[in-house]
C-alpha cells in the first residue's frame, strides 16, 4: 500500500510507558508486518468501527497509520498487515479500566492465539471497543498506551505493544488516529548514538509530570496528537525524524559548518530540507544544536496552530540523561527538545496553555540573534555564533538569511614560520626579518584589521619586513579585530644575536687527483653578541669535484684533510653554526690537473683471410679514470671506424690487404693518448649455394613438377671480398652456364651439380639431387550459386589425372576450414559472398591447381503482415506487408480465396465470421517466406422492421414492428427511439432495452415524418437506421360508363369499355374486374392519381344470344379488409345486350348499370436508411 495524509493540534495527552531498553524495538526502516487485533468486551462490542474500517484506519491508503508513517518517514518505514477479530474478552468492559491495562494485552493475546499465525508479524497492537478513557472516558475506559512485555504466541515473543480505541470523544465520536501513531513512536526504534544498531525508543515530548506543554501541538509526539481532535496529527518533529535516521538520503537535512545568504526553505510536506545549525557554531559534533524546518498548514499539518520557520533547540545531553526515565521536558527551563517561540509569550513553558499558538514559528521578516528574545545563545547563555536574519515567508517557503560569527584567531609568522608563544624566536642583527599575519584566521571568514606592537615599534600592516641593528630581547604582540567587533591578541618574544667568525689555514690550493689537502679552523671564534653561544658545530664540503659532504663536532676536530677524485676548478666550503643556530660560510677555491692515460691493444687471431671476424681488445690504462669509463676510437684502416666505451670490439675485412690499425683513448678528464699496429688478412674460398625457388624441398634437394619449365638459381652463391663469380652447371648430361638457368624434365631423378670460381680464381663445388614427378590436377563439382542462411551446400573436389591426390586443403574466405577431406559441408549461418578454394596435395609436396567457387548466402525472407482496422463487419481493413524482411521482394496475397499481388491492399470485409489469408514473399534470386492468419470479423446487428399497415391513411393508426437480432447469436437491444412527424401513441410487446418491441404510430393530416432506431449488441456494435414513412389521404375510385363498340350481329369483332375516375384526394390504387355472363373475363391494375380517370378495353367476338358483362373496381384497401372515409357506391357497372344471327331484325341495347363506390387507403414504405 502507498498513500499520503494530513495531520492536527493537541487537546488532551496520553499517558504512555517506555519500553525497557532490552525490550524488542520495530525498525525505524524497512517494511513493517503488523497484527492488528480488535478487542470487545463480554459486555459491550465495537460501535464505530468494523474490520474493513479497522484495516482502513491502520493500512488505508490515506487519513492511516499506514500513511501517516511512509509520509514521516520519506518511504522508509512502510506498515503492513492484518486485521483479525474482533475476539472477545473474557472480562466486561469495567475489568479493563485504569486497574487492568496489562490484562488487555494478556487476554487479546489468548484469545487470538488458537486461530492468528503471528510468525509473519514483526508487531502486534490491540484496538478496543469504546473511546479512551484520555478523551473523557469513565473509569471503565482504558487510557490508551504503549507497553512493554512478554507475550508468548504460539510462534514467536513479543516484547511491546500499544493498544488504543475504536473513537475518540471531541465533541462527537473522532478518529482514534493521533493517539495510535503517537503510541506506535513509542515502539521505534532509534540509533541515538550513531552506531548503526537501535538503543532507544521515541520519548514523550510532552512534560510527563504535566508541568508544561512541552513541544505542544508543533508534533505528534506532544499535544500534536490532538491536532483536529486526533483525526489530523501533526508531523514528527525534525528531531524525531533525524533520530529515526529518517532523514538519512542526500540533502533532506544538511548539517550548516557556515553561513547561507538568502536560504529558501521548502514545506516538509513537499520534502523540504532540514538545518542542523551546531552550538557552538565552530563545534559540529556538539551535543546542543538547533534544527530549523519550514511547517506550512499543509497535509499532516493542516491543523497546526500557524505557519512559518520552526526553532528546535536540542540538547542531546538532557535527552541521554533522562531518556530512560521518560523525562526529557520536564524541566521547561532545559529540556531535551524545546521550540524557540518567536513571540517570546512561553506559553508551551506552562502547563494547561493552548498548547502552541500562531506566533510561534518564526516569519515576517524578523531576527533570531543573540541579542533576541528568545536568543540563539546556548543553554549556558554562551553565543551559539548563529544569526538567522530576515526571516520572512515568501509563499509556502521560507526566506532567510544565516550569518554564522565567528572569533579570530591571531597567528604570528616570522621568516615563514608560525610561531609558539612559549618559545622565543632568534633573529640576527643586520637581517632583514619578515613579519607576517596572514596566517590569522576568523571562524566566520570576515575580513580583519591587524594591530603590531614590535619591540616598541607599532604598524598595522598584515605583513612587513623589519631589521635590528643592536642585540637585544623584546617582545612581538599582535591583536586582529574582525567586522563583528570581535578580537584576539597574541604575542612572542624575539631574541637579537650575532654570527660566528670563520678564520682557517690550508695547505695547498693546486694538486692531482688523489692528492691529500689539509685545512685548519682551529682559530675560529663567535662572534661578541653578549649571548652565550660558542661555535659547537662545523659542516665541511667541497663543491663540484666528488668528495662527500662531512660533519664534525668543533670540540673535537678542528682540522679536516680530504683530497678530490675529479680534476677541475674545485672548492671547498666552511659552514659554522653557533648553538642558537647562526650560521656563517667561507667558500676556498681549488685547482685540480689531471693525467694522460697509457694505450695498448691486441688482436685475436693474429692471422686470418676474410671470411674471419677478428676480436680488437684495448688494454689502456689511466690513473684517475676507472677501466669502462674510457672512450676507445678504433680505425680498422679499411675505411670503416668505431667509437665506443666497450674494451673489445669486433671486425670483418671483405678484402684481403694488410691494414694499419690505429687505436686513440680518452679518459673523462678530456686526456687522450694513440697506438698503431700493421695487420695482414688473406683471401678466403667462394660459398657455393643452389636454389630451386618453386622447387619443394626434401633431404638434400627439391621436387618439380615434370614438363614445367623450372628456375635453378645460384644466388645465394657468395664471395667474401664481394667481387664477381663464375658459375658451371651439369645436370642431366647437359652443361650450363650463368647465376641462373632454366630446365625442364621428364619425370625421373637427377643430380645437379654447380662450381663457382671467384675473382682471384678460388674454386668451391656443390651438388643436389633433384626429383621430377607428375603434377596432380582437381576440379569442382560447382562454380558459382546461391543459397540462404542456415542451407546446407555439400561441395566435392574431384581428382582429374592419374596421378594420386593425397590430401585437400579447403579455405573459407582465406581461413583454413578443411585438410584431407574431399567434400566439405557448408552451413552459413549470416549473409554475405563466400569464396571457398581447394588445392590438392600429392605425396611429393606438389600441389594442384587451386579451384575457387563462389557462394553469394542471402538471409531467408521472413513474410510478416500486418492487418489495421476494424474487425467488424461493413469496415474496411488494411493488409501491410511492407514489415516483411528481405531483398528485393515480391508479394503474393491470398484472402479467402481471392488473390492480389501488392505489397498492400485495402479491403471491406462484408460478412462477418472466420476469415483466412495468406501472405507468400519471394526474394530475388532465392528464397520464399509464407505467413498465415485466421481472423475473426464480427457481425454487425441486424434490424427487422414490419407495419400492419402498409400505406397509411389519415387518420389512421398503424404500428411498426421492430427485431433486433446479431448473425452470431449474441444478443441485440434497442437503445432508443426517436420520433419526428407523427404522434407516439406508446409502446407495446417490449420496452426500449429488450431485442423486441412494437410502436404505434398515427397522424391526423396527410404528410411525411421518420423513425430512428438506435440498436446494438453484446459486442459494441451500435448501428442507426432511420425509416421516412407518409400518411396520404383516402382514394374515391368510381366506375364511370360502360359501353360496346361492336356488331348486334354474331362472329364480329368489338370492344367493350369500361371507364374509372378517382375523385378522392389521395391516388387510388387496386384492381378492375370484368365478367362475362358470371364468368371472370378479364382484370386490370389500377393505379389513379387524384381528380384523374381512365379507360379499359376488352376484345371480344361476338355470340348469338343475351350477354352481361359486369365491371367492378375494388381498392387493394378494400382487399386487405380496410374501409375508408368514402360511401361504398358507384364501384360497379353492368352491361346487357343481344347478338343477332346474321340476316335476323335487330333488338334494343339493354343496358343496366349500377354503381357502387369504395374508397379505400393506399401507402408506401420509404426505407432511407439500412
Amino acid at each position: 500500500m502507498k498513500k499520503h495524509l494530513l495531520l492536527a493540534i493537541p487537546i488532551f495527552i496520553a499517558i504512555v510507558s517506555i519500553v525497557p531498553d532490552n525490550a524488542e524495538a520495530v525498525e525505524s526502516h524497512g517494511t513493517i508486518e503488523v497484527a492488528v487485533l480488535m478487542a470487545q468486551y463480554d459486555d459491550y462490542s465495537f460501535q464505530e468501527l468494523d474490520n474493513t474500517e479497522v484495516e482502513d484506519l491502520v493500512f488505508g491508503s490515506q487519513n492511516s497509520m499506514y500513511d501517516f508513517f511512509y509520509e514521516n518517514s520519506g518511504g522508509d518505514l512502510n506498515l503492513q498487515g492484518d486485521v483479525y477479530g474482533p475476539f472477545t474478552l473474557p472480562g466486561d468492559r469495567c475489568d479493563y479500566g485504569e486497574s487492568g491495562n496489562m490484562d488487555v494485552f494478556d487476554d487479546t493475546i489468548d484469545e487470538a492465539d488458537p486461530s492468528v499465525n503471528f510468525g509473519p508479524y514483526d508487531a502486534f497492537v490491540v484496538i478496543h471497543a469504546g473511546q479512551g478513557y484520555e478523551s473523557g472516558g469513565d473509569g471503565c475506559d482504558i487510557w490508551s498506551h504503549q507497553r512493554g512485555g512478554n507475550w508468548h504466541t504460539n510462534e514467536r515473543t513479543f516484547y511491546q505493544s500499544e493498544t488504543f480505541p475504536e473513537y475518540q470523544n471531541c465533541g462527537g465520536r473522532a478518529s482514534p488516529l493521533g493517539v495510535a501513531v503517537h503510541e506506535f513512536g513509542h515502539m521505534i526504534d532509534l540509533d541515538t548514538d550513531g552506531d548503526g544498531d537501535g538503543d532507544k525508543f521515541i520519548p514523550d515530548l510532552y512534560s510527563t509530570d504535566y508541568s508544561n506543554d512541552g513541544i505542544g501541538a508543533w508534533g505528534v509526539m506532544a499535544g500534536g496528537s490532538w491536532n483536529d481532535c486526533g483525526e489530523t496529527p501533526a508531523y514528527f518533529s525534525a528531531w524525531v525524524r533525524e533520530m529515526a535516521d529518517w532523514l538519512d538520503d542526500e540533502g533532506e537535512m544538511v548539517l550548516l559548518t557556515s553561513g547561507e545568504e538568502n536560504l529558501d526553505i521548502q514545506p516538509i510536506y513537499s520534502n523540504g530540507v532540514v538545518y542542523k545549525l551546531p552550538i557552538p557554531a565552530s563545534d559540529p559534533d556538539s551535543d546542543e544544536y538547533f534544527l530549523i524546518e519550514n511547517r506550512q498548514k499543509q497535509s499532516y499539518d493542516s491543523a497546526l496552530p500557524g505557519d512559518g520557520l520552526v526553532i528546535w533547540h536540542i540538547d542531546m545531553s538532557v535527552c541521554h540523561q533522562k531518556w530512560n526515565s521518560n523525562t526529557v521536558q520536564n524541566d521547561a527551563s532545559h529540556r531535551c527538545v524545546a521550540v524557540e517561540e518567536a513571540d517570546g509569550n512561553d506559553e508551551l513553558d506552562t502547563d494547561g496553555g493552548s498548547g502552541g499558538q500562531s506566533g510561534d514559528p518564526w516569519f515576517g521578516d524578523i531576527d533570531f540573534t543573540n541579542s533576541s528574545y528568545p536568543s540563539s545563545n546556548s543553554y549556558d547563555g554562551d553565543d551559539s555564533l548563529w544569526r538567522l536574519l530576515n526571516i520572512k515567508q515568501v509563499g509556502s517557503a521560507i526566506n532567510l538569511d544565516i550569518n554564522m560569527v565567528g572569533e579570530p584567531t591571531a597567528i604570528i609568522s616570522i621568516d615563514g614560520t608560525e610561531t609558539d608563544p612559549n618559545f622565543p624566536i632568534k633573529v640576527l642583527k643586520g637581517d632583514d626579518v619578515y613579519f607576517d599575519a596572514s596566517s590569522s584566521v576568523d571562524q566566520d571568514g570576515d575580513d580583519l584589521t591587524f594591530d603590531w606592537d614590535v619591540c616598541g615599534t607599532s604598524l598595522s600592516q598584515e605583513s612587513f619586513t623589519l631589521s635590528f641593528n643592536s642585540y637585544q630581547e623584546c617582545d612581538v604582540i599582535l591583536t586582529v579585530e574582525d567586522t563583528d567587533d570581535m578580537t584576539h591578541t597574541t604575542s612572542v618574544s624575539i631574541i637579537v644575536h650575532g654570527r660566528p667568525l670563520i678564520d682557517y689555514t690550508i695547505t695547498k690550493t693546486e694538486v692531482s687527483m688523489d692528492e691529500e689537502i689539509t685545512i685548519d679552523v682551529s682559530y675560529s671564534h663567535d662572534d661578541d653578541d653578549g649571548w652565550e653561544d660558542v661555535v659547537d658545530f662545523w659542516r665541511y664540503k667541497n663543491l663540484d669535484c666528488g668528495v662527500i659532504s662531512q660533519n664534525f663536532d668543533f670540540s673535537e676536530i678542528t682540522n679536516w684533510t680530504f683530497s678530490y677524485e675529479e680534476i677541475g676548478n674545485c672548492s671547498a666550503t666552511l659552514i659554522v653554526t653557533d648553538t642558537w643556530g647562526a650560521v656563517s660560510e667561507v667558500i676556498i677555491d681549488i685547482l685540480v690537473r689531471n693525467e694522460d692515460p697509457e694505450v695498448d691493444f691486441t688482436i685475436v687471431p693474429e692471422s686470418g683471410n676474410t671470411s674471419i671476424s677478428f676480436q680488437f681488445e684495448d688494454l689502456s690504462t689511466d690513473f684517475e679514470t676507472d677501466y669502462e669509463d674510457l672512450t676507445r676510437t678504433w680505425d680498422f684502416g679499411d675505411g670503416n671506424s668505431l667509437t665506443t666505451t666497450d674494451s673489445i670490439v669486433y671486425h670483418t675485412y671483405s678484402m684481403p690487404d694488410t691494414y694499419d690499425i690505429i687505436l686513440i683513448v680518452e679518459d673523462e678528464h678530456d686526456g687522450s693518448n694513440t697506438t698503431e699496429k700493421q695487420f695482414t688478412v688473406d683471401n678466403s674460398l667462394p660459398i657455393a649455394s643452389i636454389d630451386v625457388p618453386n622447387g619443394i624441398s626434401i633431404d638434400d634437394g627439391w621436387t618439380i613438377p615434370s614438363g614445367e619449365e623450372a628456375l635453378i638459381s645460384a644466388e645465394g652463391s657468395t664471395d667474401q671480398e664481394g667481387l664477381s663469380m663464375e658459375y658451371s652447371w651439369y645436370i642431366n648430361e647437359e652443361s650450363y652456364e650463368g647465376i641462373t638457368v632454366d630446365i625442364i624434365l621428364d619425370s625421373g631423378s637427377y643430380i645437379l651439380e654447380l662450381s663457382v670460381t671467384d675473382y682471384h680464381g678460388a674454386e668451391a663445388s656443390i651438388s643436389r639431387t633433384i626429383e621430377v614427378v607428375d603434377r596432380p590436377t582437381t576440379s569442382l563439382n560447382a562454380a558459382f550459386t546461391n543459397i540462404l542462411v542456415g542451407d546446407s551446400l555439400s561441395i566435392t573436389a574431384s581428382n582429374s589425372t592419374t596421378t594420386d591426390i593425397d590430401s585437400y586443403s579447403w579455405t573459407l574466405n582465406g581461413d583454413i576450414i578443411g585438410t584431407s577431406i574431399e567434400t566439405i559441408d557448408f552451413t552459413p549461418s549470416e549473409a554475405g559472398e563466400y569464396l571457398i578454394t581447394v588445392t590438392g596435395h600429392h605425396s611429393s609436396g606438389l600441389t594442384t591447381a587451386t579451384h575457387e567457387i563462389t557462394i553469394t548466402v542471402y538471409d531467408p525472407p521472413v513474410s510478416k503482415m500486418d492487418i489495421a482496422g476494424l474487425y467488424v463487419e461493413g469496415k474496411t481493413l488494411l493488409f501491410d506487408g511492407s514489415t516483411s524482411t528481405g531483398s528485393d521482394l515480391s508479394y503474393s496475397w491470398n484472402l479467402d480465396g481471392q488473390e492480389y499481388n501488392t505489397v498492400s491492399f485495402s479491403k471491406i470485409m462484408e460478412a462477418g465470421g472466420n476469415h483466412y489469408v495468406t501472405l507468400t514473399v519471394t526474394q530475388n534470386p532465392i528464397g520464399e517466406s509464407t505467413s498465415e492468419e485466421t481472423f475473426y470479423i464480427d457481425w454487425l446487428p441486424t434490424l427487422e422492421v414490419t407495419i400492419d399497415t402498409p400505406n397509411p391513411r389519415v387518420g389512421e393508426t398503424f404500428v411498426l414492428n421492430f427485431l433486433a437480432s446479431d448473425f452470431e447469436d449474441v444478443s441485440a437491444t434497442i437503445s432508443h427511439i426517436e420520433v419526428s412527424g407523427f404522434e407516439n401513441l406508446g409502446y407495446s410487446n417490449g420496452n426500449i432495452g429488450d431485442s423486441s418491441l412494437s410502436l404505434s404510430l398515427y397522424r391526423d393530416t396527410a404528410g411525411d415524418g421518420e423513425v430512428t432506431v438506435t440498436f446494438h449488441d453484446s459486442h459494441g456494435n451500435t448501428l442507426q437506421n432511420t425509416f421516412e414513412y407518409s400518411v396520404t389521404e383516402w382514394p374515391d375510385g368510381e366506375v364511370g360508363n360502360m359501353n360496346w363498340y361492336g356488331s348486334d350481329t354474331e362472329d364480329e369483332s368489338g370492344v367493350v369499355q369500361i371507364s374509372v375516375a378517382n375523385r378522392g384526394a389521395g391516388v387510388f390504387e387496386g384492381k378492375l374486374y370484368l365478367t362475362q355472363n358470371g364468368r371472370q373475363v378479364s382484370e386490370w391494375n389500377v393505379t389513379l392519381s387524384p381528380s384523374s380517370d381512365s379507360t379499359f378495353s376488352y376484345e371480344w367476338i361476338s355470340e348469338v344470344g343475351f350477354h352481361t358483362f359486369q365491371a367492378e373496381l375494388i381498392t387493394l384497401d378494400a382487399i386487405n379488409g380496410r374501409v375508408g372515409e368514402s360511401d361504398l357506391t358507384n364501384n360497379n357497372a353492368e352491361l346487357t345486350f343481344e347478338i343477332q344471327k346474321k340476316g335476323l331484325p335487330s333488338l334494343s341495347l339493354l343496358a343496366s348499370v349500377s354503381l357502387i363506390i369504395l374508397v379505400a387507403l393506399s401507402g408506401s414504405r420509404k426505407l432511407i436508411k439500412p
